[in-house]
């Protein structure tokens, strides 16, 4: 998951899933864990990679020691945005049975 600033106030992946936890649209919280990468460093590996002729045709991979259950994701979006009225899911989904 990449999070941060965003530059222009369109929609992204990352964006989309924390503007459902904030306004209420998940029905329970589901059992994932995204590891988290701040947008300002894949700028930065975006910048590296462009300006260096060595990476032309190879791809790369940002990743973090920092990762979170979504469960985790909406306590802390909780704590901090619940005080303005926001309605954060506190229910876990259900395990599917196959």
């Amino acid at each position: 998951m990449i999070l941060g600033p965003a530059l222009i106030n369109t929609d992204f992946t990352s964006g989309d899933i924390v503007r459902q936890i904030l306004s209420d649209k998940l029905f329970g919280i589901p059992r994932i864990m995204f590891t988290i990468v701040d947008v300002r460093d894949v700028a930065k590996v975006h910048i590296i990679a462009m300006t260096n002729s060595a990476t032309n045709g190879k791809r790369y991979i940002l990743d973090s020691m920092t990762a979170l259950w979504m469960k985790d994701m909406c306590e802390i979006l909780r704590k901090e945005y619940g005080q303005y009225g926001y309605k954060i899911a506190k229910k876990r989904t259900k395990k599917m049975q196959y």
